[in-house]
């Protein structure tokens, strides 16, 4: 999928639900949705909701850092530190 069949779902989705406004606002409602679904259907949001420890967080930070398939294309180059601060966010 490209961005532009990407952008395409996304306002077709939003219509669906009756959201408006640009894309982003769309998008920030849809993702706003989907977390509420997700919250009520019981599904886990934090990593240590599935038993990840935070001393685990920098150990799995190294070895993400090592996925060259998914960050080798990435137009942002992120350090271990970066990689480190979004899982924090998700613990």
């Amino acid at each position: 999928m490209c961005i532009r069949d990407s952008s395409d779902t996304m306002r077709e989705a939003s219509e669906q639900r009756g959201l408006q406004g640009d894309v982003h606002e769309r998008a920030e409602d849809a993702l706003i949705l989907m977390s509420d679904f997700a919250r009520d259907a019981g599904i886990p949001s934090r990593l240590r909701e599935i038993g990840i420890p935070r001393e685990a967080i920098r150990r799995m930070a190294t070895a993400a850092s090592g996925e060259k398939r998914l960050l080798g294309n990435n137009p942002k180059t992120f350090t271990i530190e970066d990689i480190e601060k979004i899982y924090l966010n998700a613990w």
